[in-house]
């Protein structure tokens, strides 16, 4: 019988210990779930300032992001695909960046509210526009 009261009390400890255990991951998804939604909502009104940096995001050989923006304001392109590309006003003189690939740079939008419709010289069926309000 004392054989069975040792045995007995270990798999109690181990099963206090994996409660433990249990609870603690527990606590930390609700602590790293919680930050993210405010990081959310804190960086959606910045896209309207002219000092926040807004993000054009360039993936399979399309353009998202950054439609509209303040004058002035930082743009942070980056590109997620494989090859370069850039970021061509049609009048090259309001903006014109290359990224390279999974790489990404920043450039200031027009300082002249408009709407600006760009390309990639690399592969002239991507298009976009930007509308500086």
């Amino acid at each position: 019988m004392t054989t069975r009261k040792p045995m007995a009390a270990a798999a109690l400890v181990a099963a206090i210990i994996g409660l433990a255990g249990c609870g603690s991951a527990s606590q930390d998804t609700g602590s790293s779930v919680a930050p993210a939604p405010s990081t959310s909502s804190a960086t959606a009104p910045s896209a309207k300032s002219s000092n926040a940096t807004v993000m054009l995001m360039i993936k399979n050989y399309k353009y998202s992001g950054a439609e509209s923006v303040s004058p002035g304001a930082k743009i942070m392109v980056m590109n997620e695909d494989s090859v370069n590309h850039t970021v061509t006003a049609e009048n090259k003189s309001d903006f014109d960046v290359t990224v390279k690939a999974g790489e990404s740079v920043t450039f200031t939008a027009p300082t002249k509210p408009g709407t600006y419709k760009y390309t990639c010289t690399f592969h002239p069926n991507m298009m976009g526009t930007l509308v500086v309000k």
